[in-house]
């Protein structure tokens, strides 16, 4: 009787050190499961949040290209400056620059859905300037043949010439603003 005893209590310990294992193993698979699950969903959020970045960079560009100039030549000397803001928010900070012959043109602000022109001073080749504008959050340059692209640079040009004096008084005539239709 005795003996039987004995193995019954045996047996009771050692199954309960197997399921003392088989518990311990079943947590560390849980949390290799638990950390993988997690680890996906990271990655899930990471791979959204890249997607949001792009659609937002998107937006920005779409934006920028949105804001363009182009001259027109109004006879053998004299230009004609256009600068136009097809988007929905302003551009700020516009500076078109010809850095070689030290001549720029400021604008503070270009509005929503505005047009702003002017005529050439004395001659001034404005199909030789770059424009740099800050809007939508990024600092943008274009050049006369459309190119709009995202730049560094430009924010470093705005901060070299922004307390500038117009020397060459390429700011001299006076502007004129207009609204345009079909914005957005």
């Amino acid at each position: 009787m005795e003996k039987v005893k004995l193995a019954i209590e045996v047996a009771s310990i050692a199954v309960a050190v197997l399921a003392l294992i088989f518990s311990i193993l079943g947590i560390i698979v849980s949390a290799s499961a638990s950390n993988k699950a997690n680890s996906n969903e990271q990655l899930a959020n990471r791979l959204a949040g890249m997607a949001y970045e792009n659609d937002r960079i998107t937006n920005r560009l779409a934006t920028a290209y949105r804001v363009a100039w182009h001259v027109s030549e109004q006879g053998a000397e004299a230009q004609h400056l256009l600068i136009e803001n097809r988007s929905l928010v302003p551009a700020y900070h516009v500076l078109l620059l010809n850095a070689t012959a030290d001549r720029f043109y400021k604008i503070s602000v270009l509005e929503p859905c505005t047009r702003f022109s002017v005529d050439s001073p004395d001659g001034i080749r404005f199909d030789q300037f770059t424009m740099h504008f800050h809007s939508a959050g990024q600092w943008y340059r274009a050049d006369a043949n459309g190119r709009t692209v995202p730049s560094r640079s430009s924010e470093q040009a705005f901060a070299d010439y922004k307390d500038n004096k117009d020397t060459a008084q390429t700011s001299r005539p006076k502007p004129r603003f207009e609204d345009l239709q079909g914005c957005g």
